[in-house]
């Protein structure tokens, strides 16, 4: 029964818009405070900000976000939001990941959509670790129904101190699937998706010359 707040952003700037920031303030009867809350937006590209990467808004694109609050959704009568988001020296990912083939759309026990699919990492000699791929789900009037990511399953890696996690190496496709809570399977009408990871360079070795074999 939580208030839940969802939709799209433009980036009508000429800049690239890096941790935008939905904040919302929501009331109730007779313009009633009853709380705030915020989230960031998905979408846009992978980008390098030197510590990390994020999903860059770029100039004319679109990002989707989702605000998940405690206020009963019952009281809520009004949503005064705003975007607040910083534009600094960025890079774009080395590594390139996009589905591959078509999407399935089920539907799940409770009537909820699943999506389920591959993804390929397209780069020669970078792997991507913490791949994750979001969806933005729309109805038939476009409007947003449901926002929600999934981390998609590769093979083993070792990021340091001993701690692994699934990485899509060069030229590797891996798969995803997820439930999607408050998209109904017979709502659902189309999505918009964007990707974030880490990545880490890979030094991939050089195939032997034809005609040179190892002799016993």
């Amino acid at each position: 029964g939580n208030f839940i707040f969802m939709g799209t952003a433009n980036n009508n700037g000429a800049s690239t818009a890096l941790f935008t920031k939905v904040n919302a303030d929501f009331y109730g009867a007779n313009g009633i405070y009853l709380g705030s809350d915020y989230s960031y937006l998905y979408g846009g590209v992978c980008v390098d900000i030197g510590i990390g990467h994020i999903n860059g808004i770029m100039s004319g694109q679109t990002g989707y976000f989702k605000v998940w609050t405690n206020i009963p959704y019952a009281s809520v009568t009004n949503v005064v939001y705003t975007f607040s988001h910083t534009s600094g020296p960025f890079s774009y990912a080395n590594a390139s990941l996009g589905i591959v083939g078509n999407v399935g759309s089920t539907s799940d026990y409770l009537g909820n959509l699943q999506l389920s699919g591959s993804i390929k990492n397209s780069s020669p000699n970078y792997l991507t670790f913490f791949s994750k791929v979001d969806f933005a789900i729309f109805d038939y009037y476009g409007r947003v129904i449901d926002v929600a990511y999934t981390f998609v399953q590769g093979s083993p890696y070792n990021y340091g101190s001993g701690t692994t996690d699934t990485a899509l190496k060069p030229g590797e496709t891996g798969s995803f699937s997820n439930t999607f809570a408050f998209a109904a399977y017979a709502s659902a009408s189309t999505y918009l998706n964007a990707f974030t990871w880490e990545e880490a360079y890979v030094a991939l070795p050089s195939a032997a010359p034809f005609g040179v074999f190892d002799t016993p």
